[in-house]
């Protein structure tokens, strides 16, 4: 069973509500509302850090310990896809009708093949899905700004759209992996190495503020 099966499959009735902590809120957020999961923004914690409240239900044929933390990963961390890909959606974006963006506003870094993509996006229907694709473009650019991966898009979107089900974070290490074939460059680091050094705290966390959850709903 897929993430996305998990999420509606669920039963209500079974649900656990889970503690969320992250230092990337408008990424977790954009997944949430993409996912049909309930959710609420319990407060900041630290800084950048915030704790969502997430109510996970259990699937009748698959036990919580089973699936439960592979979703949570997919929405703190993005490995793993909230929705299935939105074939239709991307398939609509018209890569030749891109927007210029505002450089205080855009998710993507400047002069990526990323960016082109998300100038695209903005012709595109608002919502949920929308806001999603956005996070996948905002992860694979921080490495394509890192490398100088420029272009006219084509190669992100079709990149996304096969590997959707890896989430964003995922798509992101798989185009980390093809790198040096693209750049005809060694192999590539750096990237996610921040996000990988910290989740052992986020584990930390999550653990402890789960039981404090349980113990108040």
């Amino acid at each position: 069973m897929s993430i996305h099966e998990y999420v509606s499959k669920g039963a209500p009735e079974s649900a656990h509500w889970i503690g969320v902590v992250t230092d990337t809120p408008n990424s977790t957020q954009a997944r949430l509302a993409a996912s049909g999961l309930e959710w609420e923004v319990e407060k900041t914690i630290i800084g950048l850090e915030m704790l969502f409240l997430v109510r996970l239900p259990e699937p009748s044929s698959e036990g919580f310990l089973s699936l439960g933390p592979e979703v949570l990963h997919a929405i703190r961390d993005g490995h793993g896809a909230v929705i299935e890909r939105p074939t239709s959606f991307l398939d609509a974006i018209s890569l030749s009708q891109g927007k210029s963006l505002d450089e205080a506003t855009a998710a993507t870094f400047a002069n990526t093949d990323a960016r082109a993509v998300e100038g695209a996006l903005e012709n595109m229907p608002e919502g949920p899905v929308r806001e999603l694709v956005r996070v996948y473009l905002e992860s694979i650019s921080v490495v394509q700004s890192q490398h100088g991966i420029r272009g006219n898009g084509e190669r992100t979107l079709k990149f996304i759209s096969h590997f959707w089900e890896l989430g964003d974070a995922g798509v992101t290490e798989r185009f980390l992996q093809v790198l040096p074939k693209i750049t005809g460059r060694g192999a590539a680091s750096g990237g996610l190495e921040r996000s990988a050094k910290q989740r052992p705290q986020f584990e930390a966390r999550l653990s402890a503020l789960e039981c404090r959850v349980r113990l108040r709903r």
